[in-house]
């Protein structure tokens, strides 16, 4: 099966490099101050996106959470900014679940396969905001085991399909 990736629109592409193009001292002066490489990360920009984002949504849904996913960029100052505004955070393995931790956020969702019995222990210790999701009734056992050698209750979820057929069947 072959399949062509579309063009680019040359325009809009221009006009997206431009912007930066036209930033460039400020961005040679960010690299002499801190040296290369480096993140430059534009906080009002990210503020803004996510605000827009949410505002969307918002509109239509009374009741709605924000989740990001720390896998798109793990980097603490984007985990510290989404959390301040109002962002959970979504999980793939133990170290970004440390790592969000290490922020205090309200919300983290916590899913990706083969989770460990350190990993599953360090979610229960903090039940308060993690949500486990499950990728088998072993590993709800599993989180059932940790949850009481700690005394805890933890939210755990599944996901689910309507194409019981389709490649992805969890």
């Amino acid at each position: 099966m072959r399949h062509e990736t579309p063009r680019l629109d040359p325009e809009k592409l221009k006009g997206f490099v431009d912007r930066f193009i036209q930033q460039k001292d400020r961005f040679l002066k960010c690299v002499a101050a801190n040296g290369s490489p480096l993140y430059a990360f534009d906080e009002t920009a990210l503020v803004k996106r996510v605000q827009e984002f949410r505002g969307a949504f918002e509109k239509v849904f009374s009741e709605i959470r924000f989740f990001y996913a720390m896998k798109s960029n793990s980097h603490p100052f984007m985990i510290r900014t989404l959390i301040a505004q109002d962002c959970g955070i979504d999980v793939s393995s133990g170290e970004e679940l440390k790592k969000s931790l290490e922020q205090s956020p309200k919300a983290v969702v916590f899913s990706g396969p083969g989770k460990t019995e350190e990993e599953l222990a360090l979610a229960c210790r903090h039940a308060e905001v993690v949500t486990v999701l499950m990728d088998s009734f072993v590993e709800l056992k599993r989180l059932a085991a940790a949850a009481a050698a700690q005394g805890v209750k933890i939210r755990a979820g599944v996901r689910l399909t309507i194409d019981e057929k389709g490649l992805w069947r969890k």
